[in-house]
């Protein structure tokens, strides 16, 4: 009888377990091993034993979780040690340790739709009506600083950062009914120490992606907070007399209380920051203090995920990253042999001299994996200020005949040697004597004694491309865009500025043309670049915040940008798995074909790679930011 109850209890487990949406690989156990580093400071006591610093149910890797079981069809039990070294442009940022240090509260195999599993959530469901979701924390899950985590850190992040005026002036979308700017606010109800509840007035089926990894950036900030550390910088939990000398070493006044705080809350896009350095967090590594001109990550020692043999990850001690200031000594960073894991950084002119000196480098050049997104695409603002720029870019006949003019083939030959596919949204037809043809016909057949062409306003019409790079090829991108764009009579210039003028311009109006990455490969992602803020080229910050206040303060846009707008509304509601969602997305591809409001240059191309010889649990084929965001199971063999 007693077995029976007790075999009973265990599927009653397994079945609620399908039901709220999250079953283990296997049951907890009760002893767990560690990295070497992390037992001598168990045994020098500086730190508890490994069994106390894991959450009650750690999630446990094994194949195909982290990624799809396809692409590594080898996953193996790893070992401890070893340090990954990477190289960026930006010294606040490098994408490969931000995305490997990120977190959510769900996830899947990167990039694929399913299975959707628990993460920073143990179990999670949906009511019927997509307008419920339920969440449970891991019981005893920490921060890295060994505080636990629970529905308190949620009820603060809602509370006293998302409903505070001056901290969050605007209620961000994402966390409103249907994702739209004018929607409801969420509602958070509060179970238990580690249950909450988040509900919305209408369906929001695409709240799923929000939370969880696999179809978009973000963690799990928004909604789950270390209050016990910002406490400290909130006026509500901490008197202004004690926040004051902060305040004054800042240069901020009693009142500005609020900027403080956002300094002190580290988003999940600011992890290299330097005032990442002793904010707690639950990814895989944390920001540590480090020379000038490195970013530095040592592993977190409460780190909730442990292998199928009990090793609590990661398994790489280290992670860094060089920061470069100059694209043009990228090539001779990575030749010194200081790099050995990086995505993003390799321009295809120099893979030959890369694989020629792989073993002077210290590691290989792998080019079995694809780009998440499309590389590089061209943005238009069309709500700049200038009224000639309105008008003319606001016709969709410019639109058509400068995705006409550009030749994508010929574009990827030079910067991806070839290894590149087009867009499967946008029309790649490279036509000349069309473009030609739609230039003329909305009256821009006049031109000035150098054979550039006049706008409706008399004047030499001219086509400003301003970027800062994120690449070391971003710059022969925009040189070819604007020889393309000159062939057709339009006088097209260039610009390079730094990533922090770059957001400046944009926050002022002042950017025309500009580019940047493009989320194309799957349907749900290049949705997201249409939304306010996503995209720094993208339409008018003036639209942005119309867009974002519900129309209240701002500029509307024009119908035709309403009308994408309304298509992301759509999609909010849709399950990604559903017919639904098919029809969905044949009447977006059909009015983004029509409508031309960016330009993508191919869609996905081979994303070289730096990769050690002897690096394991490195997929063989899928995409290559799956396989960085999946870097707490890589190991050196």
């Amino acid at each position: 009888m007693l077995r029976k109850l007790v075999l009973s209890v265990v599927v009653l487990s397994l079945v609620l377990g399908l039901i709220l949406g999250s079953v283990p690989i296997s049951f907890s156990q009760k002893k767990y091993n560690e990295a070497p580093m992390l037992a001598e400071l168990v045994k020098a006591g500086k730190l508890p034993p490994v069994e106390q610093r894991l959450p009650e149910e750690p999630l446990v890797i094994g194949p195909g979780m982290l990624v799809h079981k396809d692409d590594l069809p080898d996953w193996e039990v790893g070992k401890y040690g070893g340090v990954l070294r990477s190289v960026c442009l930006n010294p606040n940022l490098d994408w490969n340790l931000r995305d490997a240090c990120m977190e959510n509260w769900l996830f899947t195999p990167a990039h694929y739709t399913k299975p959707l599993m628990g993460n920073v959530a143990a179990e999670f469901r949906v009511s019927p009506d997509n307008k419920i979701f339920t969440l449970r924390i891991r019981r005893g899950l920490k921060w890295s600083d060994g505080t636990p985590v629970t529905t308190e850190d949620v009820r603060f992040a809602y509370q006293d950062v998302l409903l505070n005026k001056e901290i969050t002036p605007i209620f961000p979308a994402d966390y409103r009914s249907q994702g739209a700017p004018g929607g409801t606010p969420m509602k958070l109800k509060i179970i238990d120490k580690y249950t909450f509840r988040i509900e919305f007035d209408k369906p929001y089926g695409r709240f799923l992606r929000v939370i969880g990894l696999g179809a978009l950036w973000g963690g799990y900030h928004m909604l789950l907070k270390p209050s016990h550390y910002l406490k400290q910088f909130h006026i509500k939990y901490t008197p202004i007399e004690k926040i004051r000398p902060l305040l004054k070493e800042y240069g901020y006044s009693d009142q500005e209380w609020w900027r403080l705080f956002q300094l002190k809350d580290v988003p999940w896009w600011a992890v290299c920051e330097r005032r990442a350095i002793g904010f707690p967090t639950l990814g895989p590594w944390v920001r540590v203090d480090s020379p000038t001109g490195i970013m530095a990550f040592e592993r977190n020692p409460y780190y909730y995920k442990v292998d199928t043999a009990g090793n609590q990850l990661p398994y790489v001690d280290r992670y860094e990253s060089i920061i470069v200031t100059d694209p043009a000594n990228l090539p001779m960073t990575i030749l010194s042999g200081k790099v050995n894991f990086n995505r993003d950084m390799i321009d295809w002119d120099k893979v030959a001299l890369y694989r020629e000196n792989e073993q002077k480098i210290g590691a290989r050049i792998d080019l079995n994996l694809m780009s998440h997104n499309a590389p590089i695409a061209l943005f238009i603002n069309y709500g700049n200020a200038d009224p000639v720029w309105r008008k003319v870019t606001n016709d969709v006949r410019f639109r058509r005949a400068i995705s006409y003019a550009i030749d994508r083939k010929q574009l990827a030959d030079i910067l991806y040697l070839g290894m590149a596919k087009n867009s499967r949204w946008f029309d790649p037809e490279f036509n000349l004597q069309k473009a030609n043809k739609l230039l003329d016909e909305m009256g821009m057949s006049k031109r000035d004694p150098d054979g550039w062409r006049l706008g409706p306003d008399g004047k030499t019409f001219e086509f400003p491309i301003v970027y800062a790079p994120q690449g070391g090829y971003w710059e022969r991108c925009v040189q070819l865009l604007v020889e393309y764009i000159q062939k057709v009579g339009i006088k097209a210039t260039m610009k390079q500025v730094t990533t922090t003028l770059l957001g400046e311009m944009h926050n002022a109006n002042q950017i025309k043309a500009t580019i940047d990455w493009l989320d194309d490969v799957n349907w749900p992602y290049l949705h997201s670049d249409f939304r306010p803020f996503t995209r720094v080229g993208w339409g008018s910050p003036l639209w942005n915040l119309w867009y974002a206040t519900g129309g209240k303060e701002g500029e509307r846009p024009p119908e035709w940008i309403e009308e994408l707008y309304k298509l992301g509304e759509e999609q909010a509601t849709i399950n990604a798995a559903t017919q639904r969602a098919e029809l969905w997305e044949k009447k977006f591809a059909k009015r983004i074909r029509e409508l031309v409001p960016m330009f993508p240059l191919v869609g996905q191309a081979v994303n070289p790679m730096i990769v050690p010889f002897n690096l394991g649990n490195w997929p063989k084929k899928g995409r290559a930011s799956a396989a960085q965001f999946a870097a707490e199971q890589v190991f050196f063999k």
